[in-house]
């Protein structure tokens, strides 16, 4: 798997197709009326009719049925699509889906199959791996909600294309020091919070506030890198740090502490994979390839927890713990009730934060159809 930082913007030049039809003959034709003459002679008229409908009926059934199949078909695989030879990867290391799919070579043996190779960006948080959609130095990637929804407020061209599995508990928390007195939701008013803004721990965290009547205002929030929440709380920066799986961890390791306060259904955890606009409709079926990669990543990992596990902190230096929700997951196949319900709870978090630059439905940015691409491909 190849792994560098790209700032190559793509074009790609689709050709229109050009229909053209044929004669017949005036040869051809005359005899054809001839015997159409003579046909209709030794017909009765209550013949001719039923005759004409059924040819009518029938010439109408066959050109819908051909229609139907060229349009089905030309969706992923008509003149001009999927041309790309490289697909450029945002790959997240908190992907799950990502980690297993690099160590097994799940999306990359799916693209080569197709004679496509695929090339990897590495993308800590959302906020990069967006611009990086945007200007075109990344085809797909895999990335969080938060940074999707707002890239799509703000004019991002972004569709999210599949869902990696969710855990059941939550993979975001509450990081405090030893010796703390937050322990609840309701004991972080006044107190001084380490977050990534733009994240989803961001929108966790006003979500989390607002099941005890507390809003982000009623916090001192410090915005720093992932890496640098650890440092902030031991120094005495801030209070309590919000953070993903395996991060959170980490970081309370990092001080002595512990993680509290985890979703446990609050929300959904929602890792997708996002497309370009531009990349997904001139390589449909590429998409889809990638995506049957995922498929297959995530099957692993569902069926093989404690193995996926190992192969995770192998490849990252971790310590099992850090990825204990990988024993915890559920999935769905295609996109669920709860996670347009989950996109709607983001979207809320963005207009009370008046971080909402245009509207959107939700139902246009999470699309099926490559998902369901990729399981017809998978059979």
């Amino acid at each position: 798997m190849k792994r560098r930082i790209l700032s190559i913007i793509m074009t790609v030049v689709v050709s229109a197709s050009l229909l053209a039809g044929c004669g017949k003959t005036e040869a051809a034709a005359d005899a054809a009326k001839d015997k159409t003459a003579e046909a209709s002679a030794a017909e009765t008229p209550e013949e001719a009719e039923t005759s004409e409908e059924a040819e009518t009926s029938e010439g109408a059934e066959t050109t819908e049925a051909a229609t139907t199949e060229t349009e089905v078909g030309d969706e992923f695989e008509g003149e001009g699509l999927n041309e790309a030879k490289v697909v450029h990867i945002g790959f997240m290391p908190s992907s799950t889906t990502a980690q297993i799919s690099a160590a097994k070579g799940y999306i990359d043996d799916a693209l080569k199959e197709y004679g496509i190779e695929a090339e990897y960006t590495t993308v800590v948080t959302g906020p990069p791996a967006i611009e990086g959609l945007t200007v075109g130095d990344l085809d797909l990637t895999f990335i969080g909600n938060l940074p999707v929804f707002t890239g799509v407020s703000n004019g991002s061209p972004i569709k999210a294309i599949y869902k990696s599995p969710a855990s059941d508990g939550g993979i975001y928390g509450i990081v405090v020091p030893d010796g703390t007195d937050i322990v609840e939701a309701k004991d972080l008013a006044g107190k001084k919070i380490a977050v990534v803004i733009g994240t989803a721990a961001n929108a966790y965290l006003e979500i989390l506030l607002g099941t005890v009547g507390l809003t982000l205002d009623d916090i001192t929030i410090i915005n720093v890198a992932p890496a640098d929440v650890a440092t902030v709380i031991a120094n005495g920066e801030a209070d309590a740090g919000v953070l993903w799986d395996p991060l959170v961890i980490k970081a309370a390791k990092a001080i002595g502490g512990s993680v509290i306060l985890r979703p446990n259904g609050l929300t959904e955890d929602q890792m997708f994979i996002v497309g370009n606009d531009t990349f997904l409709a001139e390589n449909p079926l590429i998409a889809s390839v990638v995506v049957t990669g995922a498929i297959k990543a995530d099957e692993f990992l569902m069926a093989n927890p404690e193995e996926s596990i190992k192969i995770i902190t192998e490849a990252t230096g971790d310590e099992a713990d850090e990825w204990d929700a990988i024993n915890h997951l559920h999935t769905t196949v295609g996109f669920a009730e709860i996670d347009y319900e989950t996109a709607e709870q983001v979207k809320d978090f963005l207009k009370r934060n008046d971080l909402l630059q245009a509207e959107f439905d939700v139902h246009d940015i999470l699309i099926d159809k490559y998902w369901d691409k990729a399981l017809e491909l998978s059979k």
